[in-house]
C-alpha cells in the first residue's frame, strides 16, 4: 500500500519537473533577443568593375607659332583667350627690305642677260674666215708655184753646169777659144742668180702661208675665246636665281596664317621688335584635339586596357555623363605624392571622347570611370553585405528568421556591389547592413521600411 502510494507520487513530480521545464523553456524563448535587420534579396543584374579616378583636360595637339624668318615685327593684337580662324592672318613682317633685295638681284638677272649676249658681238664675222680661208690657198698655190720654178731653175743650173766642165775640157785641149768659154761662164753664173732667186721666191711664199695659217688660226681662236665667258654668266645667272628664290620665299613667309581654328593660349611677344628666325610667338590650341589625362595607380594598371569605356563626369560638366574610351597608355610611370603625402607610383593614361560633348577649357578638373570588366544577368549583392573570414568572403544569409553564416565565391566587385559565383542563388534573402552585433544563429526580424530589393 505505501509502495503504490510512493510510486504515485514520483509520478507526479516527475510531472510537476516537465511542466515546470516546460514553462522555463517556454520563458527562456519568450525573453531571447530579436535584432532588426535591413535585408536584400538576391537577384541576377549587371556588376561592373571600374578604376576611378580624378583626370584634367588637355590638348593633344598646340601650335607654337615661330617666325620661319627674320624680321621686324608690329605690335600684335592677340590677348590669351581671343579666337582665331584657320587661314587667318596673325602676324606680318616688314617686307620692305626684302622688296628692295628681290628688286635688286632681278636687275643683276636682267645685266647677266646683256652681258651674254654681247659675247656673240666679240666673234669674228662669216666673211672674214672665208677671206682668211682664201688667202691661205692663195699663199699655198704661190708656195707650189715658187717650188716649181726653184726646181726648174736648179735643174737648168746643174744642166750649164754640166756643159760648162764640157767647154772647160774643150778649151783646155784647144778646141774652144777663151771668148767662148767665157760666155758659158756667164750664162752659169745668171742661172745660178735666177736660182737664188727662185729659191728666195719660195722661201717667201711659205712664210706668206705661215702668214695666213696663223691669220685664220687667230680668228678661230676669237671665235672660241669668248664662250668661256658663257659658262661664267651662266654660272652667276643660277647663282643670283638661287638668291632670288631664297628672297621671294623669305617673302612669302612674311605674312603667318593661324594653322588651325582655335584659342590663343600664350602670346610670347607683344611689342613692336626685331627677332631672329625661330623665334616663338603664339601658342595656339586645337580643341578638337581635347584629351583627358588620368594618373593611374601602377598596381591598377594591368586593369586598363585601350578601347576600354569610361564615363566622364563632375561640376565642370554640370553632372552630365559623356561617354569616352581609353586612348592610349603611356609606357612608364612617375613618383607622385598623394595627398596625405605618401608617394605613390603611377601611370598616365589618355582618354578620348567627342570634343563636342565635353565643351571644356584645357586643364579642368573631371571624374573618369573606367569601366574595366562587365557583366550581364550575374549574381550580384551590395558590396557592403558582404565581409571576410577566415580569408573567405561571406555574408549572412537570413533562413527561418535567423542568421546564417554563407561562404561565398566573389566574381567582379567594385565599391557598391559585387558579383556572386558561388554560395547563394537567386532569391536568397541576406543582410545588406552589417553590425558588429549579427552572429549565426541569431533571431532576426527584417525591417520592412529598410528591406531592399537590387
Amino acid at each position: 500500500m505505501f509502495k503504490q502510494i510512493l510510486s504515485q507520487l514520483k509520478k507526479k513530480w516527475w510531472i510537476l519537473a516537465l511542466g515546470i521545464g516546460l514553462v522555463g523553456v517556454a520563458f527562456v524563448s519568450l525573453r531571447e533577443p530579436i535584432q532588426n535587420v535591413e535585408s536584400i534579396q538576391v537577384k541576377l543584374g549587371r556588376v561592373r568593375q571600374f578604376i576611378l579616378e580624378e583626370g584634367k583636360t588637355r590638348l593633344a595637339r598646340e601650335y607654337t607659332v615661330n617666325l620661319p624668318v627674320a624680321g621686324e615685327l608690329s605690335r600684335l593684337p592677340w590677348r590669351e583667350g581671343d579666337w582665331v580662324e584657320k587661314g587667318q592672318v596673325l602676324i606680318a613682317l616688314n617686307r620692305l627690305g626684302r622688296s628692295l633685295e628681290i628688286a635688286g638681284l632681278r636687275s643683276r638677272l636682267a645685266e647677266i642677260s646683256a652681258q651674254t649676249q654681247g659675247i656673240q658681238s666679240q666673234k669674228p664675222k662669216s666673211s672674214e674666215l672665208a677671206v682668211a680661208q682664201a688667202q691661205i690657198e692663195q699663199a699655198r698655190l704661190q708656195r707650189s708655184q715658187s717650188q716649181r720654178q726653184r726646181e726648174a731653175q736648179e735643174a737648168e743650173l746643174a744642166q750649164l753646169e754640166r756643159h760648162l766642165n764640157r767647154q772647160e775640157t774643150l778649151y783646155r785641149e784647144g778646141t774652144l777659144t777663151l771668148a767662148q768659154l767665157e760666155d758659158v761662164r756667164k750664162q752659169v753664173l745668171v742661172m745660178r742668180k735666177q736660182a737664188q732667186q727662185a729659191l728666195l721666191e719660195e722661201k717667201k711664199a711659205h712664210q706668206a702661208l705661215r702668214v695666213a695659217e696663223l691669220q685664220a688660226q687667230r680668228l678661230k681662236q676669237t671665235l672660241q675665246d669668248p664662250e668661256y665667258l658663257r659658262g661664267v654668266y651662266q654660272a652667276q645667272r643660277e647663282q643670283v636665281n638661287a638668291q632670288l628664290r631664297q628672297k621671294q620665299d623669305e617673302w612669302g613667309k612674311t605674312v603667318i596664317t593661324a594653322p588651325v581654328s582655335g584659342p590663343v593660349l600664350e602670346v610670347q611677344s607683344r611689342d613692336a621688335t626685331v627677332l631672329p628666325a625661330g623665334s616663338p610667338i603664339l601658342k595656339l590650341g586645337d580643341l578638337n584635339s581635347l584629351e583627358i589625362e588620368v594618373d593611374i595607380l601602377s598596381e591598377e594598371i594591368h586593369q586598363v586596357k585601350p578601347g576600354q569605356k569610361v564615363e566622364i563626369s563632375g561640376k565642370a560638366l554640370q553632372d552630365q555623363q559623356v561617354l569616352g574610351k581609353v586612348a592610349r597608355i603611356y609606357p612608364a610611370g612617375f613618383t607622385k605624392l598623394s595627398a596625405l603625402g605618401v608617394e605613390q607610383q603611377r601611370i598616365k593614361v589618355i582618354v578620348s571622347a567627342p570634343p563636342a560633348a565635353l565643351h571644356l577649357y584645357p586643364g579642368t578638373r573631371v571624374d573618369v570611370k573606367i569601366i574595366t570588366a562587365e557583366k550581364e544577368r550575374v549574381l550580384v549583392v551590395p558590396e557592403r553585405a558582404l565581409f571576410k573570414q577566415d580569408e573567405q568572403w561571406q555574408v549572412f544569409k537570413i533562413e527561418a528568421e535567423r542568421l546564417v553564416l554563407q561562404t561565398v565565391k566573389v566574381g567582379l566587385k567594385n565599391d557598391d556591389e559585387a558579383e556572386i559565383l558561388q554560395g547563394l542563388k537567386a532569391g536568397d534573402e541576406i543582410v545588406s547592413e552589417l553590425e558588429t552585433a549579427f552572429k549565426p544563429g541569431s533571431k532576426v526580424q527584417i525591417n520592412p521600411k529598410k528591406a531592399e530589393k537590387l
